[in-house]
């Protein structure tokens, strides 16, 4: 089976939002991640302090709200919905997570007017370290159009493909773009 093949089902990621009930930019996040059609519960909670201990979320790496999906890994902050999608197909055996600490300028949720700020998403690792998982230096990088944007429009390849959705057209490039020997299919 190949990776595209998996997806074929319409698998939906479906997320657990843990949040206060007054938070703007929790609320715009959010709407960030329903548009790229994952399900999201939102969860209502005066003191999220406790969950964020529950799972093992480091002080320094908190931000206002914390997602949990399905089969249980934890995205902490404005961690844009693109990322998410290509932490849980890649499968990170020694992992918690990702984190985006704070609440960076023009992440998913925090947009202010044309203003950006550089940002890392860190990858959370259950003996409680963190490391880069990328660096998102500029606006677009947060985005599905910029894996696939201006490539299907131009690429041969998709010119006779039925229409996808966004999240097989990333699939296709992401399977694309693996070297032979790293591909699923060996």
């Amino acid at each position: 089976h190949t990776l595209g093949s998996v997806f074929e089902k319409e698998v939906k990621i479906q997320l657990e939002v843990y949040k206060a009930p007054s938070c703007g930019c929790c609320k715009k996040w959010i709407s960030h991640i329903e548009k790229q059609d994952i399900i999201v519960n939102a969860q209502d909670l005066y003191d999220i302090g406790d969950i964020k201990s529950k799972f093992n979320i480091n002080p320094n790496l908190r931000s206002c709200h914390t997602t949990v999906s399905m089969e249980g890994y934890v995205f902490e902050g404005h961690v844009p919905a693109k990322f998410i999608t290509r932490f849980l197909v890649d499968k990170h055996h020694d992992a918690l997570g990702l984190s985006v600490p704070g609440m960076p300028l023009s992440s998913p949720g925090m947009e202010l007017n044309e203003r950006f700020m550089p940002y890392e998403i860190l990858l959370l690792l259950k003996d409680g370290s963190s490391q880069v998982y990328t660096t998102i230096k500029h606006y677009e990088e947060q985005f599905w159009m910029n894996l696939f944007n201006t490539n299907i429009q131009n690429n041969a390849l998709y010119n006779n493909e039925r229409t996808t959705t966004g999240i097989e057209q990333w699939i296709n490039q992401w399977e694309r773009s693996k070297p032979a020997v790293n591909s699923i299919n060996g």
